[in-house]
């Protein structure tokens, strides 16, 4: 699926003892999204879904927001199935109402996700919908559902005085590691994603975990550490892939919500390759070394037309060259300063590439908690901060 490649890094740590307890707590059942992956119903349930929703509509509304539609909105970018589709992850008023006024309501169906049923900010997106359709109650019924795991919640209860039309969210199933269930694959399969094979990618990922047949989450994660104990905290993601804009994102609240506990945390570096060298790369190559990087890339070596032209003194190259050579350039150059980086290089970019990457990501952040000893499935700060918002909304 593809290839890893780890320089300056000393490999002084080693994490096979909490490697060996993740592999237990995983064979033991005790992260149920690994047993959603494994559960073969999950994948049938879902087609069923997708069916309904398909005859009703030839567009799709998402309304949620973090984990309910990062790994969808990445899954769909990376393959370029972005068309008859919008994520909804927005409050702002008049860009929400602006976007409602472009609905065509006989052609779209609705899914609003939330595993509690109470994040208020999908919550106020249901209700601006409702009313803006009052008119059109009917049609906007048969197309609307709720994707929750708690049908005692506000999402819940509207669900059920409005149409009933309730899909399960596995309550065990946080957003940031949801994109192997439901709440990410009824959108991808919607946009006629092969979700078999990015399950299956998921799954040889972790089976290569399991049973150590590859050593590439055991070594990222032992640099990440040999880092973090080097006072090297700012993980600096660095695609030179474009459609990775989106899974930048899903990474970072991954990375972000996993590991910012009790003090520790690894703070991610969105960036994107050629872009940022115009922006960031001064910073990386001349300011403190408190960073560690990744870059990834795939082959684009001839890709697109070739630029022979007078302009350019007898050079020949395609912009695919160009970016290929950017890379190759940065990095070089960011070893050569001693900085610890891996690179990435992907064999493709098929469902089933991107299913073993996303897979082992959150292998490697689970793993790097976990030897810190912190939880990597809660993220108390946040909820703190969600009841504080809804008080205040009480109090306002």
């Amino acid at each position: 699926m593809y290839q890893q490649f780890l320089y300056n890094n000393p490999d002084n740590i080693k994490s096979d003892n909490t490697i060996n307890k993740i592999i237990l707590d995983i064979n033991n059942r005790k992260m149920e999204f690994i047993n959603n992956i494994l559960n073969p119903d999950v994948e049938s349930e879902i087609v069923k879904n997708v069916d309904k929703i398909s005859q009703l509509a030839s567009t799709l509304i998402i309304f949620g927001t973090g984990g309910s539609i990062l790994g969808a909105k990445a899954i769909a970018k990376i393959l370029n199935k972005t068309t008859n589709i919008h994520f909804i992850d927005y409050i702002d008023p008049i860009r929400f109402d602006s976007f409602l006024k472009t609905v065509n309501l006989d052609e779209s169906a609705f899914i609003a996700i939330s595993k509690s049923g109470e994040t208020i900010e999908t919550v106020a997106q249901v209700i601006r919908t409702i009313k803006y359709f009052n008119r059109q109650s009917d049609t906007l019924q048969k197309r609307f559902y709720f994707l929750i795991a708690n049908q005692s919640s506000k999402l819940g209860i509207i669900a059920k005085e409005f149409n009933d039309k309730i899909i399960l969210h596995d309550p065990d199933i946080g957003g940031r590691f949801s994109c192997f269930s439901n709440v990410a694959l009824i959108p991808s399969l919607f946009l006629n994603c092969n979700i078999s094979n990015f399950r299956d990618g998921a799954k040889l990922a972790l089976h290569n975990f399991i049973n150590q047949n590859d050593s590439i989450v055991k070594d990222s994660v032992n640099m990440a550490i040999n880092c973090i104990e080097n006072k090297k905290n700012i993980f600096a993601f660095i695609p030179y892939i474009f459609s990775f804009s989106y899974y930048n994102d899903w990474l970072s609240q991954l990375i972000a919500e996993t590991t910012g506990k009790n003090g520790f945390g690894i703070t991610p570096l969105k960036c994107m390759g050629s872009i940022d060298q115009h922006s960031i790369l001064q910073l990386f190559m001349d300011g403190p070394k408190n960073k560690y990087f990744t870059i990834i890339n795939t082959n684009n070596s001839g890709v697109g037309e070739n630029l022979n032209s007078k302009y350019l003194h007898g050079l020949t190259f395609t912009m695919g060259d160009l970016l290929d050579i950017k890379c190759k350039t940065i990095l070089q150059n960011l070893i050569k300063l001693q900085l610890p980086v891996r690179e990435i290089v992907l064999d493709n970019l098929s469902e089933k590439t991107i299913g073993g990457l996303m897979m082992n990501m959150i292998l490697e952040v689970i793993t790097i908690t976990t030897y810190y000893n912190l939880n990597p499935f809660t993220q108390n700060a946040v909820d703190i901060i969600k009841s504080k918002i809804n008080k205040n909304l009480e109090n306002q």
